[in-house]
């Protein structure tokens, strides 16, 4: 092999230094080093006529630096790029003038093929279908294979869902190709869709399986692993149920199911009675266990869904539970009053209706509570149980018992105001358009007394009496009367008054105005006939053309304002006709012409 004259000399060196050495007595590890050797990386291999290669160097022993001689392209670095393919040799030589000689190999463009062997489609929708490929053209083991699902270093690919896939296959050089492919897919998949009835409220045996199915081919074959060949079960007791569901064309399914088993629904109360005296510092707490969460609670007395309640008063308390299976108790909750501490007061006024003074008395009934009693009334007199006062006013106590529940009591104690003096008005009942009294017409008779007065007696002048405050009376006849009413007040004093009553007939009239000026001014703006012991009326007013333009039903009512549909209408003559009862209901008409006057 022929030698570079270079690397001869470098020997030629190395040996006169080892030689003299020797002669002088020196050892020869310290000028030896250890061999130069190289590693070679970077691209060693085009995948294409386009692309260039690159080569990076690491060389290892020898004495650093080191210096590089690409000879054929006349580069001294210890990488090159920019490569066609080709061999490319390298000479390193190191501070010592050690040399190596390298040559590499940048191999040029290789077909790489793969091909697609075969391929499995999925069935019934599970991922069981697959694929498989290997390489036909290449640069030889070992080839790398990674797949658009994630599988890597395999030429075949199982557990497939029907779709679009993909395979690239890497030489060692890291060259590629890929191939595309499809798994299709024979047989819908069989969808199940479940209803679940879970035992619960207690129940054993109460649950259910209803399933829906779609996918698949109808029809469906149904095993299951208590026998049942049915879509739905029922009566179940609680546990675990799996069905193989078939269709036609031979694809199944397996599911499982659990019927769950509730624990009952219970609830713990915690209470706490009222304290003395009709205080609200009781409570209630529930305690809910079992059942399925959330739970509800509605109570008889308020809407709120709350599981503790304060302030109460004494009473019984009722909740409704129901949880998420709809499972429903209820519990009554009785809170009790301890030593209710009660006092009624009741007080009494005594009257001499003759020379017209009275004399109150108040006094005390105290149950409950703890004696002894703390007895505090209102004008500072403690620890009596009665007292006497001579004028009206507000009367109040309070009273303590030995464990201080206090209640309190008070009443308004009214004195006579007259002695019963009184007096009454009258007027007739309804709606009316005379203000006299008049015979078969009902009349109210009001009586003015004071509250005191506890009975009445009327005497009305004509052989009838009453006994009501405010009686409703008919004279039959024309004529004057004396009416008496005569009360008593709760203290015994009576006292009388008279009014005389003037009764006039009960014959109805109706005068018909000839005219009427509707200016404004206050005075016969409106025409409307005027009614004496009339109980209907029906007013309807006609232009001369015999078209209706005003009508009344009201015998309040204010009569025609000279104007039609808002229109004031010209002056002239107008047609009326009036239809009204009497207060014996008997019909009248009539009927004529009267002037517009503008």
């Amino acid at each position: 092999m022929h030698q570079n004259p270079s690397t001869h000399g470098s020997r030629l060196v190395w040996l006169y230094t080892f030689v003299l050495s020797i002669c002088l007595g020196i050892n020869s590890k310290s000028f030896a080093s250890s061999a130069l050797a190289v590693e070679v990386s970077g691209k060693l291999a085009l995948c294409s006529y386009e692309e260039k290669g690159n080569i990076i160097l690491d060389v290892k022993g020898g004495a650093a630096p080191y210096q590089y001689e690409w000879p054929s392209i006349k580069k001294y670095t210890s990488s090159i790029d920019n490569l066609n393919a080709g061999k490319y040799t390298v000479i390193i030589t190191d501070a010592n003038g050690q040399e190596l000689t390298k040559e590499i190999l940048i191999q040029p463009p290789y077909p790489l093929l793969g091909k697609l062997l075969q391929t499995e489609a999925s069935t019934c929708g599970v991922a069981n279908g697959s694929a498989e490929i290997k390489v036909v053209v290449g640069r030889g083991e070992p080839y790398r294979y990674e797949w658009s699902n994630g599988l890597k270093g395999k030429t075949k690919a199982e557990n497939l869902e029907a779709g679009e896939y993909s395979v690239e296959i890497f030489d060692k050089y890291n060259c590629s190709t890929t191939l595309y492919f499809t798994i299709e897919e024979k047989g819908s998949p069989i969808q199940i869709d479940e209803s679940i009835q879970h035992n619960s409220c207690g129940s054993t045996d109460k649950g259910a399986i209803s399933l829906d199915i779609s996918g698949g081919q109808a029809p469906y074959e149904y095993i299951w692993s208590n026998g049942a060949k049915t879509a739905s079960l029922d009566q179940l007791s609680s546990g675990e149920y799996s069905v193989e569901i078939l269709d036609a064309t031979g694809c199944s399914v397996i599911k499982t199911f659990e019927i769950q088993q509730s624990a009952q629904l219970q609830v713990t109360v915690q209470k706490q009675n009222i304290g003395c005296n009709g205080a609200d510092n009781g409570w209630i707490s529930l305690d809910i266990t079992g059942g399925a969460a959330p739970y509800k609670v509605k109570w008889n007395d308020i809407n709120d869904n709350t599981l503790e309640r304060s302030q109460l008063k004494p009473g019984t308390y009722t909740a409704s539970i129901n949880d998420a299976n709809g499972c429903i108790t209820e519990k009554s909750i009785t809170l009790s009053e301890t030593s209710l501490l009660n006092a009624k007061l009741f007080s009494m006024v005594e009257v001499d209706c003759g020379n017209g003074t009275a004399t109150g008395t108040a006094w005390l009934n105290i149950e409950g509570g703890l004696p002894p009693y703390k007895i505090a009334w209102h004008n500072g007199i403690e620890n009596q149980s009665e007292i006497s006062f001579n004028q009206a006013q507000e009367i109040s106590v309070t009273i303590t018992d030995a464990k201080g529940c206090i209640t309190h009591s008070s009443t308004k104690v009214d004195f006579p105001s007259n002695l019963a003096r009184t007096n009454f008005t009258y007027e007739l009942e309804g709606f009316s358009t005379s203000e006299d009294i008049i015979a078969r017409q009902p009349v109210v008779f009001k009586s003015n007394t004071p509250e005191e007065v506890i009975a009445w007696e009327w005497d009305f002048g004509d052989g009838s009496t009453s006994e009501a405050p405010n009686p409703v009376h008919q004279f039959v006849k024309k004529g004057e009367y004396d009416v008496t009413l005569r009360v008593h007040n709760l203290y015994g004093c009576s006292s009388t008054f008279t009014n005389t009553i003037e009764v006039e007939d009960n014959s109805s009239s109706i005068k018909i105005p000839n005219a009427f000026s509707p200016n404004g001014d206050g005075l016969n703006d409106y025409f409307m006939p005027k009614l004496k012991n009339i109980s209907k009326l029906e007013l309807s007013i006609f232009n001369t053309w015999g078209e209706l333009i005003y009508h009344q039903t009201k015998i309040e009512g204010k009569g025609w304002d000279g104007s039609y549909k808002g229109a004031i209408l010209p002056p002239g003559n107008y047609v009326y006709k009036v239809q009204f009862n009497d207060l014996e209901n008997n019909v009248f008409e009539e009927g004529g012409l009267f002037t517009l006057i503008r």
